[in-house]
């Protein structure tokens, strides 16, 4: 299986309603791990990325000791910055088209792909460079138009990557030894979900869970790593789930993989408008672009001799339950979703079906009391 690389560099934030846009995090220059290769000829340019800081709204998966090993290839473009004479012309690479590809080796050497491709410095005079990248190198999910990339996030789990970007302005030769330092920051959002029941009576078998009606792409300016747009289309995203997950009460579990989180565009959802007192067919989301998670599931009740009681689904087949949801993501951030089945505060303890009924009706109780009955008194003699 392939499993999804989280890749640990500096963070950016990424503000996502109709337009999108990044704030940077700082970081650490490692000395060590991440330096470039010797160059062949002083005047060559060379890279490094930067170790970054441990964040707890970052990927956890990858750390300051491993990620140099997970990323693999950059691709870098360099344009003359403003107060050069050529301010705007290109130097590496051409705008619009793919870049120099950069190759890693795992342990912090970044060499030219194609030796031919290797850049050296301009002269002093001509004026300092500005310089951006984008990692993976490897990805045809992004098309390029002049200095932007319209990133698209594929539906299946296992081909979702870290798409990352970085900036390095106003760079000469002699501003850090010849070597461009790059610092990527996420463009992503990371989800993921876990799950309990809150009734010791309800049993649930989690399947997968699907979030509904997600724009699948964005459009970003790499000159100055800013986001200026967010796609038209949408997309349903699965979280990656290779066995059934059995949720107890009192306990969380976990309802994706490890590497099964969801790598989305950072944006706002509006969530599908059911509810108790006005029900909505999920169909009807689906024409409005409203959210909602569909949840492949068993429900059951267990009888004192070990019978189930089905609420939703069956011995041998599951059923979808659907749940409005509104959210709105930050690049670089993971987004946990606990999802408490049958809890007894919520208007629809077990989701709703397709129409917009509730699966779980709680039963609920009236007290009366009868009047006393009046009768005829009798005399005792004694």
């Amino acid at each position: 299986m392939k499993t999804k690389k989280f890749l640990l560099f500096a963070g950016a934030a990424l503000v996502a309603s109709s337009a999108l846009v990044f704030t940077s995090c700082s970081d650490n220059d490692d000395s060590t791990a991440g330096q470039a290769s010797k160059a062949k000829n002083e005047n060559a340019i060379s890279f490094r990325a930067l170790t970054p800081t441990s964040s707890s709204t970052r990927a956890t998966g990858v750390t300051p000791s491993n990620y140099l090993e997970l990323m693999k290839d950059f691709k870098v473009w360099a344009y003359f910055a403003d107060n050069a004479k050529n301010a705007g012309s290109y130097y590496v690479g051409a705008e619009g088209e793919n870049g120099i590809f950069i190759n890693g080796n795992g342990k912090g050497t970044w060499t030219y792909l194609n030796s031919e491709d290797e850049q050296y410095w301009p002269s002093a005079d001509d004026g300092a460079l500005n310089f951006y990248a984008i990692t993976p190198a490897s990805n045809d999910n992004y098309i390029y138009s002049g200095s932007s990339v319209t990133y698209t996030v594929p539906t299946d789990n296992k081909k979702q990557v870290d798409l990352m970007f970085a900036q390095a302005n106003n760079q000469l030769k002699t501003t850090n030894g010849g070597v461009v330092a790059l610092n990527f920051q996420h463009a992503l959002s990371q989800i993921r979900f876990t799950g309990e029941s809150m009734s010791k009576s309800i049993k649930v078998e989690v399947k997968g869970v699907t979030i509904k009606n997600v724009v699948n792409s964005g459009t970003v300016n790499m000159k100055n790593i800013t986001a200026s747009s967010l796609g038209t289309q949408r997309s349903n995203y699965a979280v990656g789930l290779a066995s059934a997950a059995s949720l107890s009460y009192g306990s969380t579990t976990a309802l994706n993989d490890a590497d099964g989180n969801l790598l989305l565009v950072p944006q706002t959802l509006t969530k599908w408008e059911n509810t108790k007192e006005h029900k909505v067919a999920t169909t009807d989301a689906d024409s409005k672009g409203q959210s909602y998670l569909a949840v492949e599931c068993k429900m059951y009740s267990v009888t004192a001799d070990g019978k189930k009681n089905y609420l939703l689904g069956s011995d041998s087949s599951y059923g979808t339950a659907y749940i409005p949801l509104a959210a709105t993501w930050l690049p670089g951030n993971i987004y946990t979703y606990n999802l408490r089945f049958a809890d007894p505060t919520s208007d629809v303890p077990g989701g709703s079906d397709d129409k917009g009924d509730p699966i779980m009706t709680p039963i609920t109780y009236t007290v009366t009391v009868s009047n006393w009955n009046s009768v005829t008194s009798s005399n005792l003699n004694f």
